[in-house]
């Protein structure tokens, strides 16, 4: 479809022709002494000459410009269609990437709405501290959760897609990993310790005795990882807005 630039060009052209053939074939023919006679058609050309191959000039100049563009378009087409086809493979592998792990990060998120609450909603401590018994309550209620996320990470398909993130996603995602991996393995050595606490075991003494310790590097790990996950997911979606899928 043509623009309106070329139409309004084509229209000042006509104009401008209509112009100048209509004082030509129908006005008064010059008038020079001693020169008279012959074919009209001849006379014609030859008094406008200079004039008919202006407008020859033109038209191949035009004719050349618009075969030009119609040539660059088609080239820009064509390499529009090459590069979507070299894409095309990393598109799938992003794609397999992110489907349906965006939304499961995006489940898991929804199930930490209430982790503010936990320390307020705490019966009084039957044994230790009240950030033992804190601990305990997010060992049992959300270690399935932290579960989750690393299990999320460690899909085959995303795996495979991390090649294609970028940067920032990439730094997130190793970050996420590592402090999810952390609080696993806190979250599982107290919920163990918890349950079967025996005060007689050196091994249980000394937990109890490092625990401030313990207790500082969870709630710092889950800190970063529950600011991380949101992060991430955002840089997800950009990741899927900059490939299309």
């Amino acid at each position: 479809m043509k623009s309106n630039r070329e139409k309004l060009a084509w229209a000042f052209a006509i104009v401008i022709a209509a112009g100048l053939l209509f004082p030509v074939t129908l006005g008064e023919p010059r008038a020079v002494q001693g020169s008279s006679g012959g074919d009209s058609w001849r006379n014609l050309i030859y008094d406008f000459q200079t004039l008919i191959t202006g407008l020859a000039a033109v038209f191949a100049a035009a004719v050349t410009i618009r075969t030009m563009e119609r040539t660059d378009r088609e080239s820009e087409r064509r390499h529009r269609e090459l590069v979507m086809i070299q894409m095309r493979p990393e598109r799938l592998k992003v794609s397999r990437a992110l489907f349906p792990q965006i939304q499961d990060l995006r489940d898991i998120v929804s199930q930490f709405h209430d982790f503010d609450k936990v320390g307020s909603e705490l019966p009084p401590p039957c044994r230790g501290t009240p950030e033992w018994y804190w601990l305990t309550e997010v060992s049992k209620r959300y270690l399935p959760c932290f579960d989750r996320i690393q299990s999320v990470l460690l899909r085959r398909q995303f795996q495979e897609g991390i090649v294609l993130f970028d940067g920032t996603t990439t730094r997130i995602f190793d970050e996420l990993l590592e402090q999810t991996d952390l609080v696993r393995t806190i979250l599982r050595d107290h919920a163990r310790f918890d349950a079967y606490f025996d005060p007689n075991k050196g091994e249980h003494q000394n937990y109890e005795e490092r625990f401030a310790a313990v207790y500082d590097r969870a709630f710092s790990a889950i800190t970063l990882t529950l600011g991380l996950l949101p992060r991430f997911i955002e840089s997800l979606e950009f990741t899927r807005r900059s490939y299309g899928v």
